[in-house]
């Protein structure tokens, strides 16, 4: 008998918030995870959002966080082709979700994206960093074989 493992597992975006330039990083995150989105089905994205010293960031004065997928095939023009407000789910461990529906995502035409997320806190929109070197930015690819029927 032949056995299938099928696993659930948050796809998850670290975020990280600049607040005191005085914290010291102890652990760095050299890299930015890359986000896997499927044609076909709603993707759910967590986004975790922390300060300098990747601990919790209390985001009840930070509202709201915008995720943006944006089109960069051509820098000059790059363009935003789906953005939405991440869903809070506990501003005080920094935790939020952002769905990205069915018929937004089969309708990208590329493979490969970029991601953002910003922040208004005030009426000033700030740049969240993805990673420790102050990229505002992060990959995301775009999978059309998982589920083709429903594309």
């Amino acid at each position: 008998m032949q056995q299938i493992n099928t696993y659930i597992y948050d796809n998850t975006i670290l975020v990280q918030i600049a607040t005191d330039p005085e914290i010291e990083q102890r652990n760095r995150v050299v890299y930015t995870r890359t986000i896997t989105c499927y044609k076909g089905v709603n993707n759910v994205i967590k986004v975790k959002v922390q300060n300098q010293d990747q601990k919790p960031y209390n985001l009840s004065n930070v509202q709201p966080l915008v995720f943006s997928v944006i089109d960069d095939y051509v820098t000059s023009n790059a363009n935003v082709i789906f953005q939405s407000n991440v869903t809070i789910s506990n501003a005080t461990t920094g935790i939020g979700t952002v769905t990205i529906p069915t018929a937004n995502v089969n309708v990208f035409e590329r493979d490969q994206y970029i991601y953002s997320i910003r922040y208004t806190s005030g009426n000033v929109n700030y740049a969240a960093y993805v990673d420790d070197n102050w990229g505002a930015q992060g990959q995301m690819f775009v999978v059309s074989t998982a589920y083709p029927n429903n594309s």
